[in-house]
């Protein structure tokens, strides 16, 4: 039981900052009225830079090889859903895992992996 609660932890560490930086984005991108320069990661180390053209729209990675076209608006409600059940499961798992032990170590950003991310239709191999 312990392990499991340590495990729901850690993942909660990796995705909370992920969603907040898909959101982060998502909000740059919808202020920009032209055209906006990004610098993004093709791999591990290995950047780019593009520039990315007004959409309406921005498809989210949800991760399990399923990405969905969103509109600004709703793309913005549902990522600050998902970090707001985040953000309170954390707390809860959190409030459980004093009760059996110490929290863990912060997750290591090397083994960090994107749960969402931004691409633009335009530009398909583009990451902001």
């Amino acid at each position: 039981m312990e392990s499991h609660l340590v495990q729901q932890q850690k993942g909660l560490l990796v995705k909370i900052p992920d969603i907040s930086n898909a959101l982060q984005a998502l909000h740059h991108l919808m202020k920009k009225d032209d055209t906006v320069s990004c610098h993004f990661e093709l791999a591990d180390s290995v950047f780019a830079n593009a520039k990315i053209k007004k959409e309406d729209t921005v498809l989210l990675w949800l991760g399990a090889n399923v990405m969905l076209e969103y509109s600004y608006e709703e793309a913005d409600q549902l990522l600050t859903k998902n970090l707001k059940v985040r953000e309170e499961r954390r707390k809860q798992r959190r409030g459980a895992e004093h009760a059996i032990s110490p929290p863990p170590p912060s997750a290591s950003s090397s083994s960090r992996r994107f749960f969402f991310c931004i691409r633009v239709p335009s530009s398909p191999r583009c990451v902001c």
